[in-house]
Parts: structure tokens; sequence; C-alpha cells
């Protein structure tokens, strides 16, 4: 039975009671934030007491209200008054202090009346009459089930278990304990920001036949590393992928995130989100030997810019970088989270570790954190610098993640290049004294500078090295067992 249309029929009930009644208004369905409590309907009857000290309550007839109960009470009225209630025959027995009451069990009779005796039969004028209406409702019973994998980006499922089945189940989703604005189907795609939460879904009546929640577990979620993957779970992809090459079941799949250019998310230690992308699979020398799985490189530049060497100097490379030491060891190093420098492994990478105007070869590091070369992203864009200094042309081989963006000496990926300079939030990082991001290659006419990528797509602008620019780290996953 549907209980919240007799309110109204209550409401009517009650107000040809006595011509002074009070009566509490009926509230909406609580608020999620609170419990259910039974629907109570009140009324306050001034009555006036006769010389002999009797008082007479008119009777009051309800309609339709089999499942609900009455609470007679005088807490309002002098304690020197003894009750006599009738509900349709059933006698509740007088009191000689504060209150009677009666509950009805099987169903609530359509009169009631009562009277009231002054117990030292002395008349004391006018008193209220007070008495509620209620309505005991059932707990909701059942339990709530959550399938779905919970990482951002996937999509959660919850399901009653053992409900009544006259139940209307209402839903919202909970982050920290905290209502979800909209989130009031049974479904709940995971945001960006839940990560770190707990996320619970509740059910509730929204009949009003049945009283409180249920609640599922309050599990917490974990940040969608790359397509959908946590950072642990790609890890091993990646391992899986360096141990099996094109036969790992996930080599398809990571194929495609690289043609689609997809977004990868990690928290960088202060809690910020850093956005990347797989720059190629099967592409670097891992230090321990073989290929590493994975590739990845920032889309954007880090919080903080960087110069490649507090004195104006290229002289040594790569190697003698002080960027690189920072990179590997110091302040930007440590931007990056516990769990991230943990599941990246070192890979060898070859530059010219000498200063720009030398003709030397170019030697291998090993390097956790790396930037990019010339070539890395130009590809054979910077063929025309190799003249002047062919070990710039064994500084690795360009990334497929880069090819589309360039493709013949006439592109200028002035969009991609843009995001590498900014950091995620479309800013310059700290410190930054411009528009452009630092690569690791030197600058082969200057013994001062180094090359960097601009805002318009250019790659090979020599910069001086005491310059601080955006810095846009390259890392690898996977070292072959």
């Amino acid at each position: 039975m549907n209980a919240f249309p007799r309110h109204a029929k209550l409401r009517k009930a009650i107000a040809a009671f006595a011509s002074c009644i009070f009566i509490g208004m009926i509230s909406p369905p609580p608020a999620w934030a609170d419990a259910a409590d039974p629907l109570r309907v009140d009324a306050r009857i001034l009555c006036t007491m006769d010389g002999t000290g009797h008082a007479f309550v008119p009777a009051a007839t309800l309609e339709n209200t089999t499942d609900y109960g009455i609470v007679i009470t005088s807490a309002e009225a002098p304690s020197n008054l003894a009750w006599q209630c009738d509900a349709e025959g059933k006698t509740i027995p007088a009191h000689s202090s504060m209150a009677a009451s009666w509950t009805a069990i099987d169903a609530l009779p359509e009169h009631i009346s009562a009277q009231a005796t002054s117990v030292d039969q002395v008349s004391i004028g006018q008193f209220t009459y007070h008495y509620t209406y209620e309505r005991p409702i059932p707990a909701l019973t059942g339990s709530i089930s959550i399938s779905g994998k919970r990482v951002t980006g996937s999509t959660l499922s919850a399901r009653a278990q053992d409900a009544p089945d006259d139940a209307a189940l209402s839903w919202q989703w909970f982050k920290n304990g905290t209502a979800i604005e909209g989130a009031t189907t049974a479904v709940y795609t995971l945001r960006e920001g839940d990560d770190g939460a707990a996320i619970e879904c509740r059910a509730r009546d929204s009949s009003g036949a049945y009283a409180g929640d249920l609640r599922s577990d309050a599990g917490s979620i974990a940040l969608a590393y790359y397509l959908g993957y946590t950072m642990a779970e790609t890890k091993e992809i990646a391992r899986d992928i360096a141990k099996n090459g094109q036969r790992s079941s996930y080599y398809a799949e990571m194929l495609q995130g690289l043609r689609d250019d997809a977004v990868g998310t990690m928290r960088l230690r202060d809690g910020s989100l850093y956005t990347f992308r797989l720059a190629d699979i099967l592409h670097d020398e891992a230090s321990t030997g073989g290929k590493a799985g994975l590739t990845f490189v920032g889309r954007h530049g880090l919080p903080t810019a960087g110069q490649a060497n507090p004195t104006n100097t290229n002289v040594g490379g790569w190697q003698a970088c002080a960027l690189r030491a920072s990179l590997n060891s110091g302040a930007h190093w440590a931007l990056f989270s516990d769990e991230f420098q943990q599941s990246i492994c070192s890979v060898e990478k070859a530059t010219k570790n000498a200063q720009g105007t030398s003709k030397t070869a170019a030697t291998k590091t090993s390097d956790k954190v790396w930037l990019l070369s010339l070539k890395e992203i130009a590809g054979g864009l910077a063929s025309h610098l190799t003249s002047y200094c062919p070990s710039l042309d064994d500084e690795g081989t360009q990334y497929a993640c880069f090819t589309p963006f360039l493709t013949s000496t006439t592109d200028r990926p002035a969009e991609l290049f843009y995001q590498m300079v900014c950091t995620v939030d479309e800013q310059l990082p700290q410190d930054s004294t411009g528009l452009l991001f630092r690569l690791r290659t030197v600058a082969n006419t200057h013994d001062t500078a180094w090359y960097c990528g601009t805002q318009l797509g250019k790659a090979d602008a020599a910069m001086n090295a005491t310059l601080m620019y955006s810095i846009v780290p390259g890392w690898c996953m996977g070292e072959a067992a």
C-alpha cells in the first residue's frame, strides 16, 4: 500500500477535529544524509475544562489508515490530569501522570476520543491536548553489490540483492561519504579526480514503505594510468611485451592506443595530474639487455621548468648535464611519485656527450628519465644538421608517436609543440623564461647552447644553457625477464 497519498486525508481529518488545531507539516522524503524516520502527523488541540474538572476531546475520523498507530500524550498539559481514551471500543487505561499511549497492532480504529479529568476535581481552565499519529515503517532489507573495475574511466554498476519486491529503489552514489551530484542511477562512470576516493552506492525505497538505506562497500578507486590499466598493471603489460614481443596478448591493444594517441594520466607527488602519450613499443634498449616494452613521453611540461646547466655551457653534453642529474635523482625526480619511481626501468640513450662544436661520436648513458633528442622527435627532419655533426644522426630514431606530426621538412607541428611548452593547465611552468621546451641535444654550432622546441613547431632552436624552459620527460617500463 502506498502510504504517502494518505497525508492529505490525515490532515483533512485532523483539521475537522477542532477549530484551533495546529498540524505539523509533513516533510518531503529525508535527504540522503539523514536516516528515514517513521511518518508522523502531529496535532495540538486547545481544550477548556468545565467547572466540574472534566474536558472532552472530540472524536476524529481517520480514513484508510490501517498501517498507522497512534500515540496520545499530555506532555503539555498539567500533571494532575487523568486520561480515559476510547479507540472504537478499545479502552486505554487511565493515567494520573503525564501520558497515555496506545499503538494499533492490527489496524488503527477509525474513531478515537479522549477525556481528561482533574484528579483533584479542580478546574484548571485551558490546556493543550497533544497527540501523534505514527506509522511504523519496516527497515529496508537486502544488500548492494558493485561490479566493474575500480579505476578512473571505468563504469561501476550497482545491483540490489534480496530487497523486497515491492520496494521502489532510488539510487545515489557517494564519494568519501558525500553525495555525488547527478549520480542517481544504478551505474556510475568513475571520473578524473575520483582516484584515491572511497566510492559507494546507496539505495532507498522511494515509495516510503521501507525505511533506511542499503549500502555497498566503499572501495578505494585507482587512477587509470593508460588505456584503463593502473600503473602497476601497465608495468606488468610492458614486461609481457618485452618478453613476448608482438606475440604478447597486449601488443595489439597497446599498438592501437599508440595509433589513437590515447592520453595517459598519473599523479605527481604534489597531487597534480600529469598527462602523457605512448611514444613507441619495443623501441628503447633496456640497460639490463633487450628492449624495454613501452616508452612514454609527456604531453606537457612538468610544473617546474629547468636549465640545462647553471653555467652557460654544453661541454660534456647530456652525460655531464645538470638537468640530467635533476631528472634522475634531483629536484625533478622528486616530482614523481614513489610508485612511478619504482615502476620505470633504465634505458640506454645515445647522445653526443661532448661540446657542440666537436665532431665527437654519440655515446650512451643509462637513464631512468630523460629528454628527447632532436632525432627522436624530428626524425629525418634533423638530417640537415648531420652534415655539421654526424653524431646527431646517431641520437636514436624517431618515436612512432611523432611521425603523424612531422612527416616532411615543411611540417611545423605548432599545436603539438605548444602543448609541450605549457603545463597541463596550459600555463608556463614555474620559473620558465619562454615558450620553449628543452631537448638533450647540444647545438652543434655553439659550445653554450642546446636545441629546444618552440611553440611555433620548430625543433632546432639553439638556446643558452642557463635559460629556464619547459621540461618534457620520457621514460620506459618493462625490462625483459
